[in-house]
């Protein structure tokens, strides 16, 4: 019975450990000050610049707002570099958004890739990803930081899905093809884009 106790004991404190980190790494990637980029491609994506328009025009009861957004292409990527003032939020809608809102999307993307590059080197970067290929939980992003903490990240919600952390080898690979750092992207083009409800939205 003593040694039961133990046991439980143990796995309560690693359990409440572990609530501890991904709510410091929840808090760090809403709080942070990073670039941030969006990755995505895919054979039905047809236009990437026009993608982001699509989201950018959604209806919003809030005065629009222009931003200047940079974007180009590396190794088949479409490469969008978000206005600094992009909150974290938005920064998950935007990107999940590339995937695809249904069946009769005529442009989307198969797999995106959202990289936030932090600022101050002692706060870790992070990288997420989805895809139409793979399986996992609805409306989420796998993710990893640059000091090594994997999760799930529900994006209408913004939450992190505790305890539920599946390793795909090949999602895994995509994670690791980005080094934490700004994409070495020659020759970003800059656009205006008038954004309905703001680049600046927190969740609620």
């Amino acid at each position: 019975m003593k040694t039961v106790f133990i046991v439980l004991l143990i796995l309560g404190t690693v359990s409440a450990q572990a609530d501890i980190l991904f709510d410091s790494t929840l808090h760090t990637m809403r709080n942070g000050s990073f670039d941030r980029y969006i990755y995505a491609k895919g054979e039905r994506l047809d236009s990437f610049i026009a993608k982001f328009h699509e989201y950018a025009e959604l209806a919003s009861p809030q005065s629009p707002s222009a931003y200047d957004v940079q974007h180009g292409t590396i190794d088949g990527w479409g490469v969008l570099k978000l206005p600094p003032s992009t909150s974290h939020w938005m920064f998950l809608n935007v990107s999940y958004w590339f995937l695809g809102w249904g069946d009769e999307d005529p442009n989307y993307a198969d797999e995106v890739i959202g990289l936030a590059v932090s600022k101050n080197p002692s706060v870790p970067s992070h990288v997420v990803y989805a895809s139409n290929n793979y399986p996992g939980p609805t409306d989420s992003f796998y993710g990893l930081t640059s000091n090594g903490v994997s999760f799930v990240l529900n994006v209408p919600f913004d939450e992190l899905t505790k305890g539920y952390r599946p390793s795909f080898p090949q999602i895994d690979d995509k994670i690791k093809l980005i080094d934490f750092s700004a994409p070495k992207v020659e020759g970003f083009n800059e656009i205006q884009v008038i954004f309905y409800g703001g680049l600046e939205q927190e969740s609620h």
